[in-house]
């Protein structure tokens, strides 16, 4: 009887170990989307959760390939990895419910990860002011870094917040004129890492928002410490009265636990929602699809009519822009 697994009395013909090779590259797709479930039980296993638009491609490449030699079971463990990971980007491409009330105050929101090492600050400046941004979030800037930036932004006022740093934590809040600024908080991270609240006036609305730089995942340790500062972020943002954003580089996909935890109690929402998977790291990788891990999130009475994702900026993560009205 022929098969996948076709034998003759001498071993494996070519078509069986093809399809042997076929099948496990298959479970091995299915393995790390298994193991990205059990993310909540040992933070290595999370990381496997950032990579469904990789998991997606691979598995229907991976059934073309099988159909095209013609092996039965790899294709369709692959087609099962590939319509299990492409549920998991639906949120990207289905518009979400958002706030009916009328909104009158519209507010461009730009956040940038510029890179302590940046060797190209004229592409990240160049892309800054391209978007012309009410307010801008940048993330690891120095003292070196407010050199280059400050005769180039002088259109906007930098918020004296004293969260410079060299060690690829700092963060900058600048605003145009036309924005008034109120209340203005220095909170620390768990790490000790600073992020601000600052409160935004227009048009006779005031909004919250946020300015974060979580620390990457890198170990157990700096997972927790990330996770507590996103729930200190998500306890922020319920204790504030009236719209909120949340922007900056999260160091999470929506589909890790952490995060994917937060959006589901429905406190913030991604801004990205129903404008299409749009990765931000890393910018040199663009070819194999970035991993979205910079973010704008927003309350649920903060209406999103625009997200996109910049171009190189030198930097090794690309900007993220939101226009929001509340």
């Amino acid at each position: 009887m022929q098969g996948d697994f076709e034998e003759e009395s001498e071993g494996l013909t070519g078509r069986g170990v093809v399809a042997i090779v076929g099948c496990s590259l298959a479970l091995g797709l299915l393995g790390c989307m298994g193991l990205g479930a059990l993310g909540n039980s040992f933070w290595a296993f999370d990381l496997f959760n950032h990579f469904y638009l990789q998991y997606a491609v691979l598995g229907v490449l991976g059934a073309l390939v099988g159909l095209a030699l013609r092996t039965r079971v790899a294709v369709i463990l692959f087609l099962i990895a590939a319509v299990l990971a492409s549920l998991q980007l639906r949120p990207f491409f289905v518009a979400p419910e958002q706030s009916t009330h009328t909104n009158t105050a519209e507010l461009r929101v730009l956040a940038l990860n510029v890179l302590t090492a940046n060797n190209d600050p004229e592409a990240a400046i160049n892309w800054i002011l391209s978007e012309d941004a009410d307010v801008l979030v940048l993330q690891e800037t120095s003292e070196s870094w407010m050199k280059r930036l400050d005769l180039p932004l002088r259109d906007y006022e930098r918020l004296e917040t004293d969260t410079l740093r060299d060690d690829n934590f700092g963060i900058s809040v600048y605003v145009k004129a036309k924005l008034e600024v109120g209340d203005v908080a220095v909170l620390l991270d768990p790490a000790d890492l600073p992020w601000i609240d600052v409160e935004l006036r227009k048009d006779g609305r005031s909004l919250h928002l946020f300015a974060t730089h979580t620390l990457p995942p890198v170990s157990g340790r700096a997972t927790r410490l990330r996770d507590e500062h996103l729930a200190a972020i998500v306890e922020r943002a319920q204790n504030t009265e009236g719209p909120v954003a949340v922007a900056g580089d999260l160091n999470a996909s929506i589909w890790s636990k952490t995060l994917a935890g937060i959006l589901k109690t429905k406190t913030l929402r991604s801004a990205g929602q129903g404008h299409g998977l749009q990765g931000t790291w890393p910018s040199v990788l663009w070819f194999t699809g970035m991993i979205p891990i910079d973010h704008v999130l927003v309350s649920p009475d903060v209406f999103v009519t625009d997200f996109h994702v910049g171009d190189h900026a030198g930097s090794d993560h690309r900007g993220v822009v939101a226009d929001l009205k509340y």
